[in-house]
């Protein structure tokens, strides 16, 4: 079963088809990246999927089951979790506080007056266990204002893993990263979700084809090549369209 399929996919804003017949299957266990150029329908393509807009025609399954009329809340509380292009955390709070956040809303907790935040030692357990395998223990105290980028994606990475999904869509996790910066990432990303399904947006050539198993090519709202990284690197359509002519 795959887990994620897309079939004949549109959407439109108005009088404009952004995606146009989008047929997509990624398949479980599988780390799959969508490429493109830009506007090609990429983050589009992910609020589909997300719950985040609705499509205009066509279906769109998760885990085998129709979600495409789904809201957002109920995908991500059946082991979807996505982050978004541009970092969105809670700049005053604290690394700590920032995490603790998603994993309260993954062991059900609610506002209470009787008891507080820090007497859940389960939750604290979750969060430091979180916190060490993004490798920000030591950054816990500190307010998320204070963090260089690279480790507020690895908060925000940490935040989506707190929601234990089964399915992870990463837009442009090293958009604005160094060299090393964007290696530390991959290295992260790839530890992280050993096991799980990732359909991850990357510009970075160099991470999409050391990191992912499956590339698909979108262009003017439509798959234009599906294929192992060789096959995509080797595939003169995709060469033209978006890679340039000549790379391989």
């Amino acid at each position: 079963m795959s887990a994620i399929a897309l079939s004949a996919v549109t959407k439109r804003f108005g009088a404009s088809e952004i995606i146009r017949g989008v047929d997509l299957t990624v398949n479980t266990g599988e780390r799959h990246a969508l490429i493109g150029p830009n506007g090609a329908g990429k983050s589009t393509l992910f609020n589909l999927i997300s719950g985040q807009i609705r499509p205009s025609s066509g279906e769109i399954f998760l885990n085998g089951r129709r979600s495409d009329r789904d809201a957002p809340e109920m995908i991500a509380r059946r082991g979807v979790a996505r982050s978004f292009q541009i970092t969105s955390l809670f700049a005053r709070l604290t690394v700590f506080e920032t995490l603790r956040l998603g994993v309260m809303a993954t062991h059900g907790v609610r506002f209470c007056f009787w008891r507080t935040a820090a007497s859940r030692r389960d939750v604290t357990q979750d969060v430091f266990a979180l916190l060490g395998d993004v490798n920000l223990t030591h950054r816990a105290d500190a307010p998320v204002s204070e963090l260089p980028y690279s480790e507020q994606r690895a908060l925000e990475l940490a935040v989506t893993l707190a929601l234990r999904p089964d399915v992870i869509l990463l837009d442009e996790p090293t958009a604005g990263m160094s060299v090393e910066e964007a290696a530390q990432t991959v290295a992260l990303v790839r530890r992280l979700t050993a096991g799980r399904t990732l359909l991850v947006v990357e510009h970075d050539m160099d991470v999409v084809f050391s990191l992912c198993d499956r590339i698909s090519v979108l262009v003017h709202g439509r798959i234009i090549a599906t294929g192992t990284p060789d096959e995509i690197a080797n595939n003169d359509s995709v060469n033209e369209a978006y890679l340039g002519k000549g790379v391989h």
